[in-house]
């Protein structure tokens, strides 16, 4: 394993100490480790090394000719020996890794799964302008050891220096841990070094970089940032116009192709009655998959016509205010058509496209059940044809238990009416295709783990299905609640981590889902 995935922390009041690395940085050092096997160049750019990693933004430069059925497959066969799945992959080679969390991990977290965001890149660009063709990099590249994860992130080649220090130039993020690898980066080939300085900045502001890289001392390049970043992209520009005008139209292509038919986002819709813990299990669910999503919109029914004060009375009791008349409730129906149909394109298809969860705590299929709620008092087939007309969600989930436990939580409508409700929904979802209903009697962290559950496999087989790979590459969802062994050694005051995959253990966890009866 790498330095950064040692993590000794020593202080002088104390002995050492070690952390064990946590999921995400274990399949991405899995991942690294096969790609090198595998003989495919590439360089982390970004989100590790250094001593940090950022799970949800790590960046690979890698051959153009790799992507993407080549490094899909190594990528798919490496998580898969470590118990990990990869659930979404966009059109930009972006992609998410559901990743198997250890005990100790998940007795300080809510879920039972982390999430690996990594982009893949076949050239470096930043901020919209053009610095280096991919291969042109990666041509340059010293030779690495397998098992060093951190040393692919480290800028050893003065085309790899470059590339750091474009990226830490433009985020305007130059803080002293970089500082110290570009000095020791620059001092690797000195006169190559400030031959690529002069490639993007004017002799004024390269000499003002040259001479930081070589004396160590880089307080003025952080007072200069800003110029500096001006300077890049200004350059850059003029280097490559075409490049730059052609990489908008290819971006906003991506983007309508993406609204037209989203490859990442995913529109989930919680059902069932008043007190199955519905809000709460949303909430967790928004905590635990921000990492897993370009973004969450939370929603629940279609909002009204007009705006309206909430009235003085009946708060808290969905059935206490009486009915619309006829021409309302049509008025009202007719609505609720216009906006889960039409108006979806407006509402959950932009999250969609840009990568993102549309959660739906209630949706149109709720005025079915609980007409009264709604106060609709028209023909139950408008509802039925707003229903058959709605755009489905991707995943719909009944939160289910037996009226007495309902009641026993929540007592806003009778007995009979929960009875009633339950039995309703049941009808609904158990047809479905994309129906699921989950035990809500469980613990909260129970229910919660058996929707993600089903959500990742999912994704999981939809990304299956979108790159062409084998089905049988796919990862039980199952396997991503069974945690790995973890050996941690200690000899003459060095740490060492061997993490066993998945498929190193003999037993086989049972199932987790549990379904209502």
């Amino acid at each position: 394993m790498s330095r950064q995935m040692q993590r000794v922390e020593d202080t002088p009041s104390q002995p050492a100490k070690i952390q064990a690395p946590s999921a995400a940085e274990r399949t991405l050092a899995r991942l690294l480790h096969d790609l090198q096997r595998e003989q495919i160049p590439f360089w982390v750019i970004d989100g590790f090394g250094d001593g940090a990693f950022d799970p949800v933004d790590v960046d690979i430069l890698v051959p153009r000719a790799v992507l993407p059925s080549r490094v899909a497959a190594v990528i798919q066969q490496s998580c898969q020996r470590d118990g990990a799945t990869v659930i979404s992959w966009d059109r930009d080679h972006q992609f998410v890794v559901a990743c198997r969390a250890d005990a100790a991990e998940v007795s300080l977290a809510t879920s039972a799964t982390a999430f690996l965001r990594i982009h893949l890149r076949p050239d470096y660009r930043r901020v919209g302008r053009y610095f280096y063709d991919g291969g042109e990099v990666l041509a340059a590249q010293p030779p690495r050891t397998i098992d060093d994860s951190e040393a692919h992130a480290t800028p050893m080649s003065p085309r790899e220096f470059a590339c750091y220090l474009i990226e830490k130039i433009v985020k305007c993020a130059l803080m002293p841990a970089h500082e110290r690898t570009l000095t020791r980066a620059f001092a690797n080939n000195p006169e190559g070094a400030a031959a690529e300085i002069r490639r993007f900045w004017s002799p004024a502001g390269a000499s003002l970089v040259e001479s930081a890289a070589r004396s160590g001392n880089w307080e003025v390049i952080r007072r200069a940032q800003g110029d500096l970043r001006r300077e890049l992209r200004r350059g850059a520009l003029l280097r490559r116009p075409l490049w730059t005008i052609g990489y908008r139209l290819a971006k906003g292509v991506r983007r309508i192709a993406e609204y037209l038919r989203p490859s990442s986002g995913l529109h989930v819709v919680l059902l069932g009655p008043d007190g199955v813990g519905k809000s709460t299990v949303v909430e967790v669910l928004q905590r635990d998959l921000a990492p897993a999503f370009c973004g969450i919109e939370y929603g629940t029914f279609a909002p009204a016509l007009l705006p309206h004060k909430p009235p003085p009375d009946g708060g808290g009791q969905p059935h206490a205010k009486p009915p619309r008349s006829l021409p309302a409730s049509i008025i009202k129906a007719i609505w609720w058509i216009v906006y889960y149909s039409l108006g979806y394109h407006f509402t959950i298809r932009p999250t969609l496209a840009r990568g993102g969860l549309a959660l739906n705590h209630r949706y149109c299929v709720d005025a079915i059940v609980d007409r009264r709620r709604y106060r609709y008092n028209g023909p139950q087939w408008l509802l039925t044809l707003a229903w058959r007309l709605a755009r489905k969600p991707d995943l719909v989930f009944l939160l289910d238990a037996p009226p007495e436990v309902v009641q026993a939580r929540k007592r806003e409508v009778a007995f009979e009416e929960t009875v009633r409700q339950r039995d309703a929904y049941r009808k609904l979802v158990e047809p479905m295709p994309n129906g699921h209903i989950i035990d809500s009697t469980q613990p909260v962290a129970d229910v919660v783990a058996d929707v993600e559950r089903v959500i990742v496999r999912f994704m999981a087989e939809r990304t299956v299905r979108r790159l062409g790979l084998e089905r049988s590459a796919t990862v039980p969802a199952e396997s991503l609640t069974r945690t790995p062994a973890i050996e941690v050694t200690v000899a003459a005051g060095a740490a060492s981590i061997a993490v066993k995959s998945a498929a190193d253990e003999s037993a086989e966890a049972e199932p987790h889902v549990r379904i209502a009866s």
